[in-house]
């Protein structure tokens, strides 16, 4: 038996991620949650343009299918910490227990 694993993806329209993503989707057959900027449905149009570039055409809708969008930001902008010192430049990490805030609810999932 197969297990399969919950992906949450990161980078989904840069010049790696997209062609990993693609892999997932179309090669591998994966459920992948894509997480990003803006709103789901300007995020999931980035990424289906991204996709749809890599592949020359429309993906199959199957895998559209298979790639849920969630809402958020963990760029430096969205820890819940002062902005980075000179210190934090030098590769400290964050504060113990700080969490990027990554989704306001699950009204932010969509297909």
């Amino acid at each position: 038996m197969v297990s399969h694993m919950s992906i949450l993806f990161t980078g989904a329209t840069g010049f790696l991620g997209s062609r990993l993503l693609y892999a997932l989707l179309v090669e591998e057959g994966r459920e992948v949650t894509a997480l990003g900027r803006g709103t789901p449905a300007a995020l999931r149009a980035r990424i289906v343009t991204s996709l749809a570039g890599l592949a020359g055409g429309p993906l199959p809708q199957a895998a559209l299918d298979r790639l849920h969008c969630l809402v958020g930001d963990v760029s430096g902008r969205a820890w819940p910490c002062r902005p980075p010192t000179t210190a934090g430049s030098r590769g400290e990490r964050p504060p113990s227990g700080t969490v990027p805030p990554i989704s306001r609810s699950p009204r932010h999932l969509s297909r």
